[in-house]
């Protein structure tokens, strides 16, 4: 028996580790040159794939335990798993892509030595960019310390001091954190997946240190570095909606996807693949972005689905908005088979099997083999530009399996970035094009008419949402109760400029979106018109925004003049809050189109479901006469059923198997 294994240490520094044997050895290296010296180093491996336990076995330190999990189970499971394996009177934890200075623990413990009365202390923290560096005491700043818990009690805000953007408003990055072993931390233990996934898990553990009255305190020097990289948790994690920022939201073309390799890509869909997260449906709960309970929205189909004899369908690349729509193919007894992309929108979707029961042929160097064990009778490939190096790989790929190709957004963004070529190299090599709709088609004939017209076409949204939730849980309007009017918008408010016309008006804008919150702080400030909502979950959508008249599109003014050249992608565009809006019977707001051509607005012409304007004056006068808006309600609530996935499917089987859409 070693002296580690008989020596209790007076410190037990915790190491979380995946994925990162590329930095695991220049993090011990930091803790090995500390002056304090009556450690252990605790490593818990979440079932990495790369040689993280080769590179601690090369180190040759006693005072290190390494212990590898056999698959990832996230961060809060592997810190509860190192702090049972904890020995030492105080906790410290070194992430295994961070760096203490050489007095970090010394002045912790000498701190927590001299004042019983502190459970948890921190020492300052630094962060180097490339072109410049940050430090301070907490990702706050200095302000905040001897008020931590203020801090932690109140509404999460970025760190204005700390040149970090980190949307969960969290105080203490772990490298900083030292505090006492308690016998029982059972109140104290790290949430885990199974309970939620979020970037906000060490706000939410200081927060329940501040809650049970426990008090901090801070050495008052700077004695470690919080690693700033792409891969890191929280990063993954936190979704950037709008692409404003450098990095992760900018694409890059790069080997086959659209950012570098060392980048992983943003939201969802992007942590399953990261860190390998199997089938079990996730409570996805990000501090910005779109949340979303797995475990509600995908329960297990309750119906007995027919013998699998239908068509056996590859689908290449990403699903947007409204995943789920896939189990109206299952439900039809079709067999389904994912080759998803790797580069990721924060938004974008990949088909995990709580969506629908579909077999994953993993994105790797084998995929045309497996593809060809499938043997799939169709590929249909989809949907945005995300996807185009995929699909374009296996559309070249000579696999001798008819493509039937459907993309959603956007040319134009295919052009800014590179990918036309490989956009039209595709049409050519597709058995059949689906556009979303006659002016898309008409768009891209007009500027591909080598590629384009040769074969059958078919017109479908690209992102439309499952029947289910079309369902009869109808509210009673507002404009009932109080006699004004009130309008929805399902995500951001694109081109609503003019504030004024809602209060000056008596027209409500009630907007949906948790990240819109943090967004738009200021947005609902001063405006007893304007309503800031949470994001609504799709079983909701009927009973929460059917209460209001009319829901609004983006509101642009088109000026194509009916050239359909001149079209911009406002015009071509169909937002995917559109089929939102039709589950609840809400009549669309839109600018008049008269002149010009828009996707948007032919079909509020032929669905009788638009509340077109010209300018806000004669909006107001249109929204707040009853009959008009009333007929415009039910048209939409007639149609809707059309604005559902479930309602095409026979089609698309259809366009499929013989090119029709007769």
């Amino acid at each position: 028996m070693s002296l580690s294994e008989t020596h209790e240490p007076r410190v037990s520094v915790l190491m979380p580790t995946y994925r990162q044997a590329w930095s695991i050895k220049r993090s011990i290296a930091s803790l090995r040159v500390q002056s304090f010296t009556d450690w252990e180093l605790i490593v818990v491996d979440d079932g990495s794939p790369d040689d993280t336990g080769q590179q601690i076995r090369e180190i040759g330190d006693d005072r290190i335990r390494y212990h590898r999990l056999e698959k990832n189970h996230g961060l809060g499971h592997a810190l509860n798993t190192a702090t049972a394996m904890a020995r030492g009177d105080y906790v410290a934890y070194l992430p295994s892509d961070d760096v203490f200075f050489p007095d970090h623990l010394h002045l912790l413990v000498t701190l927590l030595d001299s004042d019983e009365a502190v459970y948890l202390a921190y020492g300052g923290v630094q962060s180097h960019h490339i072109w410049h560096g940050w430090r301070g005491s907490t990702l706050h700043g200095d302000d905040a310390v001897g008020h931590e818990a203020e801090i932690l009690g109140g509404v999460p805000s970025d760190a204005p001091n700390s040149g970090i953007e980190l949307p969960s408003g969290n105080l203490l990055a772990l490298v900083q954190v030292m505090h006492r072993r308690l016998t029982d931390q059972a109140e104290l233990r790290w949430p885990v997946r199974t309970e939620a996934v979020s970037d906000s898990i060490e706000m939410d553990r200081w927060r329940a240190i501040a809650a049970a009255g426990l008090r901090f305190a801070c050495t008052d020097s700077v004695t470690c570095e919080w690693t700033d990289h792409y891969d890191q948790r929280h990063k993954i994690i936190a979704e950037v909606m709008d692409g404003s920022q450098s990095g992760p939201s900018s694409y890059w073309i790069s080997g086959r996807g659209l950012v570098p390799e060392w980048i992983s890509g943003r939201g969802l869909a992007a942590y399953r693949t990261y860190y390998q997260v199997g089938p079990e449906p996730l409570n996805w709960r990000p501090s910005i972005g779109r949340q979303l309970d797995e475990r509600e929205r995908y329960q297990p189909e309750s119906q007995v689905r027919p013998e699998s004899s239908g068509t056996r369908i590859l689908i290449v690349g990403e699903l947007g908005f409204n995943p789920d729509r896939l189990r109206a193919f299952t439900s039809a007894g079709h067999e389904l088979y994912g080759l998803w992309t790797t580069a990721l929108e924060p938004w974008d979707s990949i088909g995990a099997p709580p969506i629908a029961d579909i077999q994953v042929i993993p994105n790797d160097a084998h995929w045309k083999d497996r593809v060809r064990e499938v043997a799939p009778d169709v590929i249909y490939a989809l949907l945005n530009v995300q996807a185009i190096p995929l699909i374009h790989e296996v559309a070249t790929a000579g696999l001798g399996i008819p493509m039937f190709f459907q993309f959603k957004e956007s040319p134009f963004h295919c052009i800014q970035i590179g990918l036309w070529d490989k956009l039209r190299e595709i049409f050519a090599s597709c058995a059949g094009h689906i556009f979303i709709s006659d002016e898309n088609r008409e768009w891209f004939a007009a500027y591909c008419p080598d590629v384009v017209g040769n074969v059958p076409s078919l017109i479908l949204d690209g992102d439309l949402p499952l029947g289910k939730w079309m369902n009869n849980e109808w509210s009673e309007l507002l404009s009932d109760t109080d006699s004004e009017i009130h309008t929805a918008c399902a995500g951001r408010p694109v081109g609503l400029d003019d504030l004024s016309f809602f209060e000056r008006n008596k027209v409500h804008l009630h907007i949906y979106g948790s990240y819109l919150h943090r967004r738009y702080p200021s947005l609902a400030v001063g405006h007893s018109y304007i309503h800031m909502h949470e994001t609504v979950d799709p079983k909701d959508w009927v009973r929460e925004l059917s209460q209001y008249d009319a829901a609004w599109l983006h509101g642009f003014q088109s000026s194509n003049g009916g050239e359909i050249r001149a079209s911009t992608w406002s015009e071509l565009n169909i937002p995917a809050r559109l089929g939102t809006y039709a589950a609840a019977g809400l009549p669309w707001i839109i600018r008049s189109p008269v002149g010009s051509r828009t996707s948007v607005g032919s079909l509020a012409q032929r669905h009788g479901c638009g509340v077109t304007f010209d300018d806000y004056d004669e909006l107001a006068r249109i929204l707040h006469d009853r009959d008009a808006i009333a007929s415009a309600r039910g048209s939409m609530r007639a149609e809707r059923l059309a604005f559902s996935f479930d309602y095409h499917v026979g089609s698309l089987i259809k366009f499929f198997k013989t090119g029709s859409v007769a």
